[in-house]
């Protein structure tokens, strides 16, 4: 699978079209999406500012929830037909590595891209 991947100047312009609410609505989304282990997003400055965080080793278990346990889990909707989705990490191994899971799984349900630069390239988009 060739997963298109973004860099940091692409990736600021998602995260200004982000969809925040975990809401049911018919409207296309913009998702990022850390699959970084829980015990590596804790702490200010750590996650990208509007990321969501669903770890790569529950990606494949995730996909058994309905749409409420999925909320109440990651507190976030699961992506859905039409959506945009990035997915990151610190280097982009396990980004590429959960977008190929992903579109094994959801085949072009959505649009999955990866940013796959080094995290510490973009701290202009880090959360405070």
């Amino acid at each position: 699978d060739n997963i298109p991947s973004i860099n940091s100047t692409e990736l600021a312009h998602y995260m200004e079209h982000l969809s925040q609410a975990p809401t049911e609505t018919s409207t296309p989304r913009t998702l990022l999406i850390d699959v970084r282990e829980r015990d590596e997003t804790e702490g200010p400055g750590v996650m990208l500012r509007g990321a969501h965080n669903l770890p790569l080793s529950e990606i494949e278990a995730s996909v058994a929830l309905n749409q409420e346990e999925f909320i109440d889990k990651y507190s976030f909707a699961p992506p859905r037909e039409g959506d945009e989705v990035v997915l990151y990490c610190m280097s982009g191994m396990r980004a590429g590595r959960a977008a190929m899971l992903m579109n094994s799984r959801f085949k072009d349900s959505f649009l999955v891209k990866i940013f796959s630069e080094h995290l510490l390239t973009a701290p202009q988009l880090r959360r405070n």
